[in-house]
């Protein structure tokens, strides 16, 4: 794998899915690269001479000097230390070597478990709720699971139980979610209408899984052991 490929619609909750890729390949390579790249990108926020002497915070795009959508957030900090701690990639800690260039002390991490219990039960519902549970989910790949990450998961559960996917981060395989992805996804009597939509990342009101890319239910489907 070769060094994600950035463009404009590329943030920190989209570098979720490639963190959720590395931690299920352990693709210590790809890690290693991407984050070279991201230190390499960092914005230059002092120059001297037409030189970069001072460079800023990590991003995961270089097209966002309006909008800013691209700046490492607190969590994203986190995931990437701690997958550098799965894969033995010591250069994981980015943001933590740079605050200390910045003369700013960084000897700790913040309760990750504890933010993603928090967002599942803050965040909207809908695409934010999904953003939530692709956090517990990959807590759960880093064998980080913890009493805070099952609550998170209960809560989106709770919050909407027609969600296969939050109802699998809760319970598991069990025969519910399984009836839950049978009754949803599309079958050879009933085909998605458009294919446009990952229907676990809208709310189930909205009915996506009708017009699932069917990769939705494929995920699933593995998931459960199919």
């Amino acid at each position: 794998m070769q060094a994600p490929k950035y463009d404009v619609s590329f943030s920190p909750d989209m570098a979720l899915g490639v963190l959720l890729y590395l931690a299920q390949t352990s693709d210590n390579a790809a890690f290693k690269s991407w984050v070279r790249w991201v230190d390499d990108s960092r914005p230059c926020i002092a120059e001297l001479a037409g030189q970069c002497v001072v460079k800023g915070w990590p991003r995961i795009c270089t097209d966002d000097s309006q909008d800013k959508r691209c700046t490492f957030r607190p969590s994203t900090c986190n995931y990437f230390e701690l997958m550098g701690i799965k894969l033995g990639v010591p250069e994981g800690n980015l943001c933590r070597r740079v605050l200390q260039s910045f003369g700013i002390r960084a000897d700790y991490i913040l309760p990750t478990t504890e933010m993603a219990m928090s967002n599942a039960v803050f965040n909207e519902p809908g695409y934010p709720m999904h953003l939530s549970a692709a956090e517990i989910f990959l807590i759960d790949k880093l064998q980080m699971t913890s009493v805070a990450s099952r609550a998170g998961a209960v809560a989106l559960a709770l919050r909407d139980s027609k969600n296969p996917f939050f109802l699998f981060l809760a319970e598991g395989a069990s025969q519910k979610v399984r009836d839950l992805v049978l009754e949803q996804c599309p079958s050879p009597q009933h085909p998605s209408r458009s294919r446009t939509q990952w229907a676990w990342e809208r709310t189930s009101s909205d009915k996506a899984y009708l017009d699932s890319m069917y990769w939705d239910c494929i995920f699933m489907g593995r998931l459960l052991g199919a």
